[in-house]
């Protein structure tokens, strides 16, 4: 409950009624009170839809998985309904040839490509409806990888 910092009827303070409603006295713009009582769901419909909104948004932000010092293959596995943002390599030793594909030793979503110290690689990606594993593939080097996406992108 609220710290009342100043009473302002004779009326007893209350928060929720029994019968699920919140009693409320307001100016009547007079120099008087009015007291009201409002249905606890309809004083909380308008946060209730703020907090879904605000949950849809977080379910939809971007999220980031980063993988460091990889230098064998290895997958990764991605829900359904993902739009997949980028792919990003980042140079940690060597000189790696790094290729993602849907399945293994594929690389039908980013085609090969080596690099060398000081590098990084930004690889923007797609949308994906079905559930997908990604499988990456990482050769003569060291790198760093981050998975950029959203998840119930189309939800």
């Amino acid at each position: 409950m609220a710290l009342i910092e100043e009473k302002l009827s004779q009326r007893t303070a209350t928060t929720i009624i029994a019968n699920g409603e919140i009693h409320i006295i307001l100016p009547d713009g007079l120099g008087g009170f009015e007291s009201w009582r409002i249905a606890v769901s309809d004083f909380l419909a308008d946060i209730n839809s703020a907090i879904t909104n605000l949950e849809t948004y977080v379910n939809q932000a971007l999220k980031t998985d980063k993988l460091k010092n990889q230098s064998a293959d290895f997958s990764k596995a991605l829900g359904s309904d993902v739009k997949l943002e980028s792919i990003d390599y980042i140079h940690v030793s060597g000189t790696p040839n790094v290729k993602v594909g849907t399945s293994a030793g594929a690389s039908d979503v980013i085609p090969p490509q080596s690099f060398s110290s000081g590098a990084l690689c930004n690889n923007r990606i797609k949308y994906f409806e079905a559930s997908t594993t990604l499988y990456v593939t990482i050769t003569g080097g060291t790198i760093d990888i981050i998975f950029n996406y959203r998840q119930n992108y189309n939800a």
